[in-house]
């Protein structure tokens, strides 16, 4: 068996939540469309991989996340801490 625990974590958007995702970025790095941003993300996670740095994707649920910016009085852009992905938003 892999161990996976030292493979960083990489957001997956659904086409569905992509227009809320990016409501909710505040830093504008996203592309203004999910078949864009998909495209882009294959093309990284596929290079990712060549280069022996494979990555885990996470799920990310737009309306949990935007609540739990809420609940923490968060925007997209901070970096909270290290453990606060499993706080319920993925």
């Amino acid at each position: 068996m892999t161990d996976t625990s030292q493979w960083p974590a990489v957001p997956v958007y659904s086409p569905r939540d992509y227009a809320l995702i990016l409501k909710l970025s505040e830093v504008g790095d996203l592309p203004p469309t999910w078949e864009e941003w998909w495209e882009n993300f294959k093309a990284s996670e596929s290079e990712q991989r060549r280069q022996g740095f494979p990555a885990i994707r996470v799920s990310v649920h737009a309306g949990k996340f935007k609540a739990w910016l809420q609940d923490n009085s968060l925007s997209s852009s901070e970096q909270p801490g290290s453990n606060s992905l499993s706080n319920g938003w993925i």
